[in-house]
């Protein structure tokens, strides 16, 4: 009866282990499936609605992605993320080469409007997102966040922008006004 158990148990670690090896199997399967430019449109118009900063975005990113185009096989977020790191790197590297590119190129770029795709199958929506990400860090939402919940609506605007603005390294009053502006749109074209 003990021998028995002990078979069963490791007959269960068996299959378990080969679960995980096709789970696996699956992912690199779905990971090098190259996107097509349906999903590069809805990957596009999924970082537009769920901007950074919003929390699960990526899990949202990648059920919006999913759910609009009824994909046999979804995408995961870690696809979502990989291939939108991507877009970016191949969005900006004309701009790399630049060595005058800045901020204020970057922003230019994004009300600049672009051709139909970016050289690479990538619908030109992913140029003025990449550079919109770029031009502001998780780090610097974060600090933004951060300077919102300290400093309340009650105060002064100016002054309190100006308050805001001191805490997000590397923004000035007018950068962090127009981030909350775009994170506010976003959230209301959301509901």
């Amino acid at each position: 009866n003990h021998t028995q158990k002990k078979k069963l148990a490791a007959q269960r670690l068996e299959n378990r282990r080969k679960a995980a090896l096709a789970e696996e199997e699956k992912k690199k399967a779905t990971a090098m499936k190259p996107w097509s430019k349906e999903e590069l449109t809805c990957l596009a118009k999924a970082t537009k609605k769920y901007p950074a900063g919003g929390s699960n975005r990526w899990d949202a990113i990648s059920n919006f992605i999913s759910n609009s185009l009824q994909l046999p096989i979804p995408r995961s977020k870690e696809d979502c993320i990989a291939q939108y790191n991507i877009l970016v790197a191949t969005a900006l590297a004309p701009m790399q080469k630049d060595a005058k590119a800045t901020t204020a190129a970057a922003k230019l770029a994004v009300n600049t409007p672009a051709p139909a795709t970016n050289g690479n199958g990538a619908p030109a929506e992913v140029k003025a997102v990449a550079t919109e990400a770029v031009t502001w860090t998780e780090e610097q939402d974060k600090m933004l966040q951060d300077g919102l919940a300290k400093f309340p609506s009650k105060m002064d605007k100016n002054e309190r922008w100006s308050s805001i603005a001191k805490g997000v390294k590397g923004k000035g009053k007018k950068e962090c006004v127009s981030r909350f502006k775009a994170i506010r749109d976003a959230l209301k074209k959301k509901k």
